[in-house]
């Protein structure tokens, strides 16, 4: 059984976010937590009053480029994960994994492909 000292632990409790530092035998771990339930209900929210036709209109009004559709809120964690990936980096990578089944519940838009 491997020997873990919790030397720093701290909860936030209005993000959900949860930070250790972990000294074990092996070296020092750093685990970043966050209770996502509250940020995929939002989402879902967010998700059934989105209006499709009023960002199209948006989009392609007289200065395209400069409107932009929140489309996802993503928990700090699962963006963490996402950027060690190198997934952030790429828009072409980023869209795709939006895109996916188990990362929808992620957006805010009506998850139709980008």
């Amino acid at each position: 059984m491997a020997l873990e000292n919790v030397l720093f632990d701290s909860f936030r409790a209005d993000t959900g976010r949860r930070t250790r530092y972990i000294q074990t035998e092996d070296g020092a771990i750093i685990v970043n937590d966050q209770d996502r339930a509250q940020i995929l209900a939002d989402n879902a929210r967010q998700r059934s009053m989105f209006d499709k036709w009023r960002a199209y209109k948006a989009n392609v009004s007289d200065a395209p480029g400069q409107v932009m559709t929140h489309i996802a809120r993503i928990p700090m964690a699962d963006y963490y994960h996402a950027e060690r990936l190198g997934i952030t980096r790429d828009p072409a990578r980023l869209r795709a994994w939006l895109n996916r089944r188990d990362t929808r519940a992620f957006r805010v838009d009506d998850c139709r492909k980008l």
